[in-house]
């Protein structure tokens, strides 16, 4: 049974709160590691019930109880590209291409992007790299998913992208942004 942590007088409201408001998937996941020790979890069983690692429980309950902003590190460091440009190249990507119509026989767009991002950067791009891109366009949509999570709607995901892509070359065309 672990011990309440210090000075968390009011971190046990500030945590209610956000899973009662938020819809942020990670927040919702900082807050349960705070809650869930005070309720008499072990870090390790907290870790394994948000599907964490045991030291992510201890530093995201210590910065919360601390008052540091959530989610302050993480994400676009080395990023290659801006989200903007990210987002462009991912529709664009979809968009030229023939992405799961009528054959399996045709790239996924896993591959697609990793060939696009291999000739844009100059050099080999890691698969997590991939994976975090596509990651980070489908928050666009959706808030707290992943593209592995999205697994059915996909392809809803892509038909978006085409449209969105249109949209923007249509808006090129017209002078509008």
């Amino acid at each position: 049974m672990s011990s309440p942590p210090k000075d968390a007088s009011d971190a046990a409201e500030r945590a209610r709160y956000i899973i009662a408001t938020s819809a942020d998937i990670e927040q919702i996941k900082v807050a349960q590691s705070v809650l869930l020790p005070l309720m008499g979890l072990s870090l390790d069983h907290t870790a394994e019930a948000i599907v964490k690692e045991r030291h992510w429980v201890s530093r995201a309950r210590n910065r919360f109880i601390r008052g540091e902003p959530i989610g302050t590190q993480g994400g676009r460091r080395r990023a290659y590209f801006n989200e903007k440009q990210e987002r462009e190249l991912i529709e664009s990507v979809i968009f030229e291409n023939e992405i799961y119509r009528h054959s399996q026989h045709y790239p996924t767009i896993r591959k697609l992007l990793a060939a696009r991002l291999d000739k844009e950067t100059k050099r080999p791009v890691a698969e997590s790299t991939v994976t975090d891109m596509l990651d980070r366009y489908t928050q666009y949509f959706v808030t707290g998913a992943t593209w592995g999570s999205l697994g059915r709607y996909q392809s809803t995901l892509i038909e978006l992208a085409r449209a969105n892509y249109k949209q923007r070359l249509a808006n090129q065309k017209t002078g509008k942004k």
